[in-house]
């Protein structure tokens, strides 16, 4: 047993006072209703023991995300998400859907705004086009779970002290 079992007692919104609109207000409330009936129950376990119970995985949690359509805010509509085909990226739903997440479970949270901002949104701004379409649909659905990496033998994973550089050459 684990002390502060529930993590939704403490959370009340006021999404009028945020001047959210009906779809944002009704976008939120899904991920909360989402969050807390599949997170909330283990989010304590989760936290202490730094791990997913094997009742219900880490994997099953990321499929069943992708199914609700939380990683496809992003993602634009001509690779079968739900955002804007115009370049730019819907990261407001994102981060509605990201602050229900860590409202319950900051640790989950962590994760799987990994998934969403370090891979998928990195593999959409700066991927071509093979990379896009060979990629973005599973992770979209939440069937491949993505990362970002990287290190250095000086820097360990200190993004701000890597010393590494890339030069073109050729092709």
């Amino acid at each position: 047993v684990y002390p502060s079992q529930s993590r939704t007692k403490w959370l009340s919104t006021n999404d009028e006072m945020f001047g959210l609109t009906p779809e944002e207000t009704e976008l939120r409330q899904v991920a909360h209703n989402f969050f807390k009936e599949k997170i909330d129950p283990i989010a304590a376990r989760i936290d202490y023991e730094d791990e997913f119970p094997d009742s219900y995985d880490f994997r099953t949690f990321m499929r069943e995300c992708g199914e609700m359509g939380f990683f496809a805010t992003l993602v634009p509509e001509s690779l079968g998400g739900l955002g804007p085909n115009d370049g730019t990226f819907n990261y407001f739903d994102g981060m509605l859907i990201n602050e229900e997440l860590a409202r319950i479970s900051p640790g989950a949270e962590l994760s799987f705004g990994a998934h969403m901002y370090l891979c998928i949104h990195q593999i959409l701004k700066h991927g071509n086009t093979e990379q896009k379409n060979k990629f973005i649909p599973d992770l979209m659905n939440g069937k491949t779970i993505g990362a970002l990496a990287m290190s250095e033998s000086e820097a360990g994973s200190d993004v701000v002290s890597m010393k590494t550089t890339a030069v073109r050459k050729g092709d």
